[in-house]
């Protein structure tokens, strides 16, 4: 298990389980003090694929071109020229009403997001997902500690 400040600083690009008590702020003044640029997206509201990428196009304030599909979100998250970083985290907080009501949606999300981690390491740029714990643990996931 990692620590996040490990992580951040010489983890490997992908997904990751955030155990612990998640402080949102926390996390942000980490990854600003790493120079990381983090994308927060909040599932509390979120139940539905529609919805999850209305949540997404918000958070990593796409470009109007965002056609809201799969293909444009993966699309999104392989290009991020409007907000270039040295390294990016994508924090997806509340998401266990999505995990249980959508399923094969969270799972597609969580696939392009893996994709995305694999086409910025090869880019020498890490990107690290954190999936925040709850009962979105199919225990398939590297943990991360949030403190």
């Amino acid at each position: 298990m990692y620590r996040l400040t490990d992580l951040l600083s010489r983890g490997q690009s992908g997904l990751y389980l955030l155990t612990g008590t998640l402080r949102p702020i926390v996390i942000e003044r980490l990854c600003r003090l790493k120079g990381v640029r983090l994308f927060r997206l909040d599932g509390i509201s979120v139940l539905t694929k529609k919805r999850f990428l209305a949540v997404a196009a918000r958070a990593f304030n796409f470009p109007g071109w965002f056609g809201a599909n799969w293909d444009a979100f993966e699309d999104c998250v392989t290009d991020l020229e409007w907000v270039p970083a040295s390294a990016y985290v994508v924090l997806l907080e509340d998401m266990e009403g999505f995990a249980a009501h959508s399923q094969p949606d969270f799972l597609t999300a969580l696939a392009i997001l893996e994709a995305a981690a694999k086409f910025w390491s090869e880019q020498g740029i890490p990107f690290h997902v954190l999936v925040s714990e709850a009962r979105t643990d199919s225990g398939f996931l590297p943990r991360v500690s949030a403190i």
